[in-house]
């Protein structure tokens, strides 16, 4: 059986760091990766309301 997720695709990947690279022209290695995750899993970002 075979199972996809779009981030072990390398298509998706470079899709979404173009996506990432046509906002922020220049952007540091650290930042767009932590970019790309959260575009990727944007479940993972928690919002807290005080």
């Amino acid at each position: 059986m075979l199972i996809y997720h779009p981030a072990y695709d390398a298509y998706h990947c470079v899709f979404r760091m173009l996506c990432i690279v046509s906002i922020l022209p220049s952007i540091e290695l650290d930042k767009a990766r932590l970019l790309d995750f959260y575009l990727l899993f944007p479940s993972a970002i928690s919002f807290c309301y005080f």
